[in-house]
């Protein structure tokens, strides 16, 4: 958390909050969670300056991307998008 900005570092238990809520609302795994949560922190430790009101965006593609790396539940699917679109 060395690289962390101390504004996010502030506001991290909120986006795990986030996080838990939207993974809970979709029913992922835990590991999915946990994966979300492991690569918001890598994208925050990166030294990118992102405004505090795109942490919710990131917190939703950080779970996409754990989600796809993983096993999605049955009932939720994602369309795929192709490079040709």
């Amino acid at each position: 958390m060395q690289s962390m900005s101390a504004e996010y570092v502030a506001g991290r238990k909120e986006c795990v909050r986030l996080a838990m809520s939207h993974a809970g609302a979709f029913g992922f795994k835990d590991e999915v969670l946990h994966d979300a949560v492991l690569l918001v922190d890598r994208t925050m430790s990166s030294g990118i300056a992102l405004p505090p009101a795109m942490l919710p965006l990131l917190v939703a593609a950080c779970i996409l991307i754990s989600a796809r790396q993983g096993q999605l539940p049955s009932n939720v699917s994602f369309p795929v998008v192709s490079a040709s679109q």
